[in-house]
């Protein structure tokens, strides 16, 4: 078995009387192995902070979120809750029920994309056009008139600064 290496930390004395230059911390031994803290899991925390389970709170009739971060100079990560048939009306060309994911340019209110999304998947990434920019995402789909309907938008993310090579 290999030797691990020691650490001896000292305590310099500089006042009159004191005895000696160096004197140990602490003359009790230590363990080689560094005690650990019990810490309960977030969940069980949470729970008796609060008195529910931990994660978001359940959906309320009609309610939807709709979270956006960016995801490198390039991309962006869009995650959404909501339940699909609180929206009957979301009826798309096909006859089936169609929801959308738009991502919006801050600047000039510009929609860079519009993809359709699966409710289900909760979540995707999605390629955001210019680096160093904020955008802002909706969730929402275009009635049988052809006007977008939102069901949410999402706060501001901003893309990271494309790296320069040195």
């Amino acid at each position: 078995m290999k030797p691990r290496p020691c650490l001896i930390v000292l305590s310099f004395c500089h006042r009159e009387g004191c005895g000696s230059l160096a004197t140990p911390m602490s003359s009790l031994p230590h363990s080689r192995v560094p005690p650990r803290e019990v810490i309960a899991p977030s969940h069980v925390s949470l729970l008796k902070e609060v008195g529910r389970p931990a994660g978001p709170p359940p959906l309320e009739y009609g309610e939807v979120r709709l979270w956006l971060v960016a995801n490198g100079p390039a991309a962006l990560f869009a995650y959404w809750e909501f339940r699909p048939k609180e929206h009957p009306e979301a009826i798309g060309p096909e006859g089936r029920q169609c929801f959308l994911l738009r991502v919006i340019r801050n600047v000039g209110n510009v929609v860079e994309l519009t993809v359709e999304i699966a409710p289900a998947d909760g979540r995707c990434t999605v390629p955001a056009q210019h680096p160093d920019t904020h955008y802002h995402a909706e969730l929402g789909f275009f009635n049988e008139q052809g006007v977008w309907c939102f069901l949410a938008q999402s706060g501001p993310a901003r893309t990271a600064k494309r790296e320069t090579p040195t």
